[in-house]
């Protein structure tokens, strides 16, 4: 090998491998610090302590509390930026809040609204708030608090936490995940980027010798292509060639459009009840309930007090639901349970009318649904209900988030948690039974039509309706196709009939809605057959 050639690879391999270390210490200087405490006070509750809670709760008179484990920041490091994340589940109405340092010690399972609460000290993020919307909803925030999180780390500032608050004259009502959600990995954490513990660089050394000239580099690329001539006159046409073969057969054709969606199906019979998670749990003996877990599980510490059904260690469960009542946030109502969660049986009266302390998990069950407007659905009591108190506070409105909508006179059971206003978060949505004449299908007698061609389609509901239901008709295209603006489904009956007519090929889209009901279909209109 040649001297230049071995001093041009020895002087690439250092190269590399300086860069290998320079991006292993890089990737070594990120960190994460996770919750090592979080929960909220409100002046509504103002002696119960939501250190269990799944939500971080902020609001007028409610504020949330969260502080992290810094043992994770290596010796000698020093931050050079952090970012609180937070996890953004539920929002009642917009508002303004900020991240504010605490020069307080506080405890998650003992901190109250009258504890007190530590009082709230400068703005960690430099005044600078934090707008949250219902667009908001199931997104995460980043929040620069460099400047707190560096006096945290050098010392200066005690690790106290931070408290998330309205802002003056803000009214808004939103939760975030805490570090007990259900949702692993959308709690609250404390990101940090860090400079390495090394001192400041020195001065640069002194040049090296040149090094020996290496070989001449190969040859550069061709350059690019000149601009094309002027095109010559056209030459006289040639005699007609003989006819070819046949072409071979092409490529298959593209995968046609998705087929109807088809009707909904008559709602099963319901099965036998479940077993509530909670109902007869005991302590071992000489232990008692005092709690639940981050999955909404009792848990048992030793007292003094032998053990027992139904709450264990003699304390009272007036429910039976297996949940004492110092614990219970309903104690003479037995907890429902969904999904994994325990939920406290409501009415939209006791939403509207505030007797359901904020933060509580509830169930609405067997509301209609009244009225729907984009993202948010109002739900009633209806007359003849179970439970009708009469029209005043009968009724309720509420932000859907990321939840679908549902059919106005269909029944449901909405699980949520209540939030200040009083405002409510819905989680999930069981639909009961449909309301008789929702629209429910459309289908066509052809999925394919030839230009100029026709074929029936038809609307259907889910039973006979009273009285007569408008559908509007559309298509998306009206180059290619056309529909009548609108067809009747008359009284007593369930389905009407309708022509699409084909104007040009292509894909459409035919539209058919009634209320807050809307169906698609999708026809191909293909070219015509050559007679």
């Amino acid at each position: 090998m040649p001297r230049s050639s071995a001093v041009f690879f020895h002087t690439g391999a250092t190269v590399l491998a300086n860069l290998l270390a320079v991006l292993l210490f890089t990737l070594s200087l990120l960190a994460q610090a996770p919750p090592s405490a979080d929960t909220f006070v409100s002046s509504a509750t103002p002696k119960l302590n939501y250190g269990p809670s799944i939500i971080l709760a902020v609001a007028p008179g409610t504020n949330s509390y969260v502080k992290f484990n810094l043992s994770g920041i290596p010796i000698g490091a020093s931050i050079s930026k952090a970012t609180l994340r937070l996890y953004v589940d539920a929002v009642g109405k917009n508002g303004i809040f900020d991240v504010y340092q605490l020069n307080g010690s506080w405890g998650e399972g003992t901190l109250t609204y009258n504890a007190p609460a530590p009082a709230l000290g400068a703005s960690a993020t430099g005044g600078h708030p934090v707008s949250i919307t219902t667009a908001s909803c199931n997104q995460f925030l980043l929040i620069d608090i460099t400047t707190l999180a560096q006096g945290w780390a050098n010392g200066t500032i005690p690790n106290n936490g931070v408290a998330l608050a309205l802002t003056s004259g803000s009214t808004g009502a939103f939760s975030f995940d805490s570090k007990e959600s259900l949702l692993t990995g959308n709690g609250p954490e404390l990101e940090f980027v860090m400079n390495s513990g090394s001192g400041t660089q020195g001065p640069g050394g002194p040049a090296g010798p040149q090094g020996i000239p290496g070989p001449q580099g190969i040859a550069g690329p061709q350059g690019i292509m000149g601009a094309t001539g002027a095109i010559g006159p056209q030459g006289m046409t040639g005699p007609a060639g003989p006819k070819g073969d046949a072409g071979a057969a092409g490529p298959q054709g593209p995968v046609g459009p998705t087929g109807l969606t088809g009707p909904i199906g008559f709602q099963g019979i319901p099965g036998p009840s479940g077993t509530s998670g909670f109902a007869n749990f005991s302590c071992p003996s000489g232990q008692s309930i005092t709690g639940f877990n981050s999955v909404s599980q009792p848990t048992c510490t030793a007292g003094s007090g032998g053990g027992g059904g139904g709450g264990g260690g003699g304390q009272q469960d007036s429910d039976g639901d297996g949940i004492p009542d110092a614990l219970d946030q309903c104690p003479q109502v037995a907890n429902v349970n969904y999904n994994g969660g325990s939920y406290c049986p409501a009415s939209v009266y006791d939403v509207r009318k505030g007797l359901v302390a904020s933060g509580g998990i509830v169930l609405l069950g067997n509301v209609a649904v009244t009225g729907v407007n984009g993202a948010s659905m109002t739900v009633a009591t209806l007359p003849g209900d179970a439970g009708y108190q009469g029209e005043s506070d009968s009724t309720f409105t509420m932000d859907l988030g990321a939840l679908p909508p549902q059919g106005i006179g269909n029944r449901i059971n909405v699980y949520g948690a209540v939030l200040p206003g009083p405002a409510f978060a819905p989680s999930a949505i069981v639909l009961l039974n449909l309301a008789p004449g929702t629209l429910a299908s459309l289908t066509s007698q052809s999925l394919t039509v030839p230009v100029g061609g026709q074929v029936a389609m038809t609307v259907t509901a889910s039973g006979p309706v009273s009285p007569d239901l408008s559908v509007s008709l559309a298509v998306g295209d009206l180059t290619l196709a056309r529909v009548p603006g609108s067809v009747i489904i008359p009284a007593g009956q369930s389905s009407a009939d309708f022509l699409f007519t084909a104007l040009a090929a292509g894909a459409v889209e035919v539209t058919a809605s009634a209320g807050a009901v809307v169906l698609t279909a999708h026809i191909q209109v293909v070219p015509a057959q050559s007679q």
